[in-house]
Parts: C-alpha cells; sequence; structure tokens
C-alpha cells in the first residue's frame, strides 16, 4: 500500500482501503479526546493502544491528509475547497454545468475532513433538536451518512423557531442534529467551489477569499468623489427567499439530481410548532442558522448583481470632469502677475480664492459614474449624477428584487442621502468632508497643492456607547451621562475567566477599528470596559470601590494565581489598516453580550 502511495500523485478517495480506514478511525478519535468528558471515559488501555497505532501509522497518515490537500492538523476550509475544485473538474461539462458531484459528497473521507472544520466551532457540541450530538461519532456513522447520500434517502431534521434579536417573532432557526452540520459543511463547500467564480467581484460577504474590511477599503480609496449614495439593508427580506426562484439559479449550473434533492430537503425540512408541536412546511422560508444559508442567499443575489453591472454599463459616460471656469480663470491671473515676486499680497489672495474653488465641475452634466458594494444583504450604490439619476436606479433596483429575485421589497427600503451628511455601513460611519480639511503640500515645482481628501471611514462612537448600555458595562446617571458598571452576572466566573472576557471584547474592537480615522476616540470605549472589569472584579472579591480592586490588583488587574491580565492598547494612532476581521455580520462587530 506504501509503495502504492509512493506512485500515484494523490490517492483517489473513493478508494479507500481497510487500512485507510483504520487510519481515518484514529484521526476522529484523535479529535474527540480533546473533549473533556471524551477523554475521562476512554480508559487508559485504549489510550495507549491508540497512540501506538497513530505513530506507527504516521507516514500514511500524513499521505491521506495530502489526499485531502489538507496540511496535517490545519483547520482551514480552504484547502478542503481547493481540493473539492479539482474534483470538480471530473463532472464539468462543456457547457460549465456540473453533474454527478454527489459522488463527492458521497465520500467517507471528504465527510470526515469536513467533520474535522467545524469540530471546535461554538455550538456544534452542543444538542440539538434531539439528544444527539458530535461526541461518540465513529466511522460507521460517516460510511452509514455517505450510503444514504447516495442513495438520496438523507433527510434534514426539522428546525425549531428562535426569537430574532431585539423582537419577539420567532423565525425558523436551524438548531437540528449537529451531526447534520456536517452533511451542510460538505454541501456548503461544493457549492462554494461552483459558485465562488460567478459571484461578483463586487459581493465581499461570507466568500472565502473576501472580508468586510475589504469591502470598506473600497469605500476609503475610491468613494470621495461620490456626491450620491442609495443605501440597502436587505437582511430581513433573505429570511424569505423563494424557494423556485433560488433553485431555478442552482439549476443553472448543477443539473445532478440527487444533490438537487438534498437542497429542495433542506429548503423544505419546516419546522416544529414551539406551541402544537405539529410540524410545518414552508416554501418561502430559507433555513436561518445552518452552514449554507448565507451562500444560498449569495447566490440568489447574484442576479441583483449582474442587473447592477448592467445599470452601470448603460448609466455611465464621459471619460472626466469638465475644468472649473472659474478656477481656470483665478489660475490665469495669477500667472499672468509673474512680475511680482513670489508670495506678494496680490498672488497669495488670488491664491486664497482659489483654494476656495474646486479645480473640476462638480456637477458634470456629461459625466456620469456608479460604484456598487454588497456585503451579504447589506448594500450601497454611490453614483456621479443628479437626484432624478438617483430615484431612477433606485425604482430599477427594487423591480430586480421583486420580479428577479422574489424578495418583498419596495423603494422605501431604501435611502438617498449625500455623501457630505454620512451613512452607515458594516459598522462603520462613512463620510465625505470638505477637501481644504486636507491641507496643503508642495509640489515638485514648489507651488502649493491641495493634499486629496478621502472618503473618511469612522468608528460609530455613540453606537458603541448604546451597546455599552445595553450589555449593561455601563449606565446612565444623574445628569444623564454614562459611567461604568459591575456585571454582575460574571461575578460566579473565575478572576481570569472575567479578565479574558473583558480582553476577547477590547482586544475584537481594537483589530476591527483598526481602519478608523477616529481611532483614538476608542480609548473612550476601551475606558469604559476598564472600569467595568474594575468594578466586577471588586464585587467579586467583596472590595468596596474600583480604587480598591485597582489597589489590589494594580492597573491591569491581573490574577494573582494566573497571571492573566488586562491588555490595554498601548497606541491607537491612526493607521488606516484593513487587514481583515473574522466577523461575519455586520452586527458583531458591536456585540458585547456574554
Amino acid at each position: 500500500m506504501q509503495e502504492s502511495n509512493k506512485t500515484n500523485a494523490k490517492v483517489k478517495i473513493r478508494n479507500c482501503t481497510s487500512k485507510n480506514k483504520k487510519i481515518a478511525q484514529v484521526q476522529i478519535n484523535r479529535a474527540q479526546v480533546k473533549d473533556k468528558k471524551y477523554a475521562q471515559a476512554t480508559d487508559n488501555a485504549k489510550e495507549s493502544s491508540r497512540k501506538s497505532l497513530t505513530q506507527s501509522n504516521h507516514d500514511s497518515n500524513v499521505k491521506d491528509t495530502e489526499s485531502l490537500n489538507l496540511t496535517k492538523g490545519s483547520e482551514s476550509p480552504m484547502s478542503v475547497i481547493s481540493w473539492a475544485q479539482n474534483e470538480l473538474s471530473k463532472y464539468k461539462s462543456k457547457n460549465n454545468v456540473y453533474n454527478g458531484i454527489i459522488n463527492i459528497m458521497a465520500n467517507p473521507l471528504f465527510l470526515q475532513a469536513c467533520y474535522l472544520e467545524i469540530k471546535s466551532k461554538p455550538g456544534n457540541r452542543s444538542k440539538g433538536i434531539n439528544d444527539e450530538t458530535l461526541d461518540g461519532i465513529n466511522l460507521k456513522w460517516f460510511e452509514n451518512i455517505a450510503s444514504e447520500i447516495k442513495t438520496g434517502n438523507f433527510s434534514p431534521t426539522s428546525r425549531k423557531p428562535k426569537p430574532k434579536a431585539g423582537n419577539k417573532e420567532l423565525r425558523p432557526f436551524n438548531v437540528g442534529n449537529p451531526r447534520e452540520k456536517i452533511v451542510q459543511k460538505a454541501l456548503t463547500v461544493l457549492m462554494e467551489a461552483i459558485w465562488d467564480e460567478k459571484i461578483s467581484e463586487n459581493s465581499y460577504g461570507f466568500r472565502p477569499s473576501s472580508t468586510l474590511h475589504q469591502a470598506l477599503f473600497k469605500l476609503y480609496r475610491h468613494g470621495s468623489t461620490y456626491p450620491r449614495v442609495i443605501q440597502g439593508d436587505i437582511s430581513r427580506s433573505l429570511d424569505k427567499i423563494p424557494h423556485k426562484i433560488l433553485m431555478k439559479c442552482i439549476e443553472s449550473h448543477t443539473t445532478c439530481d440527487k444533490t438537487l434533492q438534498l437542497i429542495r430537503k433542506s429548503l423544505t425540512a419546516g419546522y416544529l410548532d414551539p406551541n402544537s408541536g405539529e410540524h410545518k412546511h414552508t416554501t418561502l422560508v430559507t433555513p436561518q442558522g445552518s452552514v449554507y444559508s448565507p451562500l444560498l442567499a449569495n447566490i440568489l443575489l447574484t442576479e441583483l448583481d449582474k442587473k447592477v453591472l448592467d445599470i452601470k454599463n448603460s448609466f455611465e459616460k464621459g471619460k472626466k470632469r469638465a475644468r472649473n471656469k472659474e478656477y481656470d480663470a483665478l489660475t490665469s491671473r495669477i500667472q499672468s502677475l509673474n512680475k511680482f515676486p513670489p508670495g506678494s499680497p496680490v498672488i497669495t489672495e488670488l491664491a486664497i480664492q482659489r483654494r476656495y474653488k474646486p479645480s473640476l465641475t462638480p456637477s458634470d452634466p456629461d459625466l456620469r459614474r456608479l460604484m456598487y458594494i454588497r456585503y451579504a444583504g447589506y448594500f450601497v450604490i454611490l453614483i456621479t449624477g443628479t437626484i432624478d439619476d438617483a430615484k431612477h436606479i433606485q425604482h430599477l433596483i427594487s423591480d430586480i428584487l421583486t420580479k428577479k429575485c422574489g424578495l418583498d421589497w419596495h423603494d422605501d427600503k431604501t435611502l438617498i442621502t449625500s455623501t457630505t451628511e454620512g451613512f452607515k455601513f458594516l459598522g462603520a460611519w462613512c463620510v465625505i468632508t470638505s477637501a481644504l480639511k486636507a491641507g496643503l503640500s508642495k509640489s515638485d515645482q514648489g507651488n502649493p497643492t491641495r493634499n486629496r481628501m478621502r472618503m473618511r471611514i469612522e468608528i460609530p462612537i455613540n453606537d458603541l456607547i448604546n451597546k455599552l448600555k445595553m450589555n449593561k458595562f455601563i449606565k446612565m446617571n444623574a445628569n444623564d451621562k454614562p459611567v461604568a458598571t459591575a456585571r454582575k452576572d460574571l461575578v460566579n466566573f473565575s478572576h481570569h475567566e472575567i479578565v479574558s472576557f473583558f480582553n476577547h471584547h477590547i482586544q475584537g474592537l481594537v483589530t476591527f477599528y483598526s481602519f478608523g480615522v477616529n481611532l483614538t476616540s476608542l480609548r473612550k470605549i476601551i475606558m469604559f470596559l476598564h472600569l467595568s472589569c474594575s468594578l466586577t472584579l471588586a464585587l467579586k472579591h467583596k472590595l468596596r470601590t474600583q480604587r480598591q480592586a485597582f489597589k489590589k490588583f494594580g492597573r491591569t488587574l491581573a490574577d494573582p494565581e494566573t497571571g492573566i491580565k488586562l491588555e490595554l492598547p498601548s497606541d491607537l494612532k491612526v493607521k488606516h489598516l484593513y487587514r481583515g476581521t473574522n466577523s461575519k455580520k455586520p452586527e458583531d462587530n458591536l456585540n458585547m453580550s456574554i
């Protein structure tokens, strides 16, 4: 078997030998031993046996990992996706349509690779609609599920409703069998490999190679020349996607009957009524909370991306803005006064007047531009044009979402605002300010020139303060001013757990808002978290004031036993650093709950 592996560049997963089965079982056992309950239930004899088997098969183990294009111990989904792309090429027709891809999903080793991707994610080890969890999973289970998938007998479980955030209304939220998420992950990997190259480059949400920061960076670099913006939030409408329209989009690139049948079963699995316990079916609601629900939304909104590109191509005209005649006239007068020495009062007065004039015509009727950015269910369309142009595009977008995507949408759900007034997008405040604030610099010839003013991407400090108040880090005093307060719900945690909790939020805020032009303003939020941590520890250790907490544990509130301390940023200088984020939803950036 080892000689065969050396001669073949890649071992075909579907030809799984008995030795490979043993190795795969070892990998599963090694992942599960991290769980304390599983480790306690495993006796010493089995543990030593497992370790010896792992060591004896180490070389073959690595080869099996390479056959999935995974580095040993890797948690990155990109390696699984790249392997899936290689396998998908075998099932691709000349018309770029895929058929027979159920054979990839029905491979036990592929399902095991997907299990390794999700096993450590929060919530995947908790119980769903039944008592089954990821604990105790073995190779036999993967073989049985693979057989059910290939024969078309696999059926997703029902979901149970969960309240919307800040709302008593219930929606079918996927809290079904955790083991079903392995199949969901496998389906997501395949669909991402098929659809990622087909999704518009203007879409940044829930894609392997795109981040929320990249969307904001595009605004920062290119948004300063657009006077108007159309804002849209269709995230709530995505809870109710018509299944027929969604399946039509998927069928345009996939003709594998069993794969399509599996997707239909997932969409129509329905949910259990919390009052009557009755099982209810639906033709509108998508499985919110499942691994692949964001991907389904991206597939549907690909129609919107295509239509907006068509609107852009027909809307734009002109090569560049026309020159501002008033600006050029002042420039001519300054040039005609070269007989005066540099810095003379006459030239200075004209230069000051010219500085308040734009060099190009702000509202040139012969120049129109459009820029479109979408992150999942949030989008902005920036335009250079009249208010009538903006209203016309707004109406076109409404028609696309209603007729092409089947969403319940109206014109009043989009806003048209001036970019100089500012707008919220992806947890940031975006605004264009006067070019006078950019200051002056000298050209190569020594003449004063204006610096280019980019769009300001700011931290919404007031929104963060409201979130702190909502999650009981602060309260309002008698003068209606925010003051820090203790998190009483954390008192029963250990000292180092409380400090780690606050560290998590402080570091998360600093990392995400590294792009903010008002980054120094974040110190106010960090101060409230710092004081809230001290008050929480004072309450836990029965100290009377936060001053006593600082006196006993120091400024960083270090735990005497573990040495874990509060990590406070030493430098919050503005860096315009767009380095990516793990946040999947804009609201996660402001989520301060435990």
